[in-house]
């Protein structure tokens, strides 16, 4: 997963990522959590309903680092 800003133009959200296996949850700006799932493999997509706005995607490396990427959402 890149750690830098993202644009979210439509509801479809498609994670990649270089770990094995990915835990992640998505939360507003002010941190309260909206979604919270996991998958295998390098490619994950999902269907969020999300009104427009900033949001913040957190995941946790195989390090046990956690990384967090911010969205907004138009």
């Amino acid at each position: 997963m890149k750690n830098k800003n993202q644009w979210l133009p439509t509801d479809r959200f498609t994670l990649l990522s270089t770990m094995p296996h990915t835990e992640y949850e998505i939360m507003d700006i002010r941190g309260k959590v909206l979604f919270r799932e996991a998958f295998d493999g390098a490619m994950h997509s999902i269907k969020l309903d999300l009104t427009s706005g900033l949001y913040l995607l957190r995941y946790t490396d195989p390090s046990g680092s956690a990384h967090t990427i911010k969205f907004i959402k138009k």
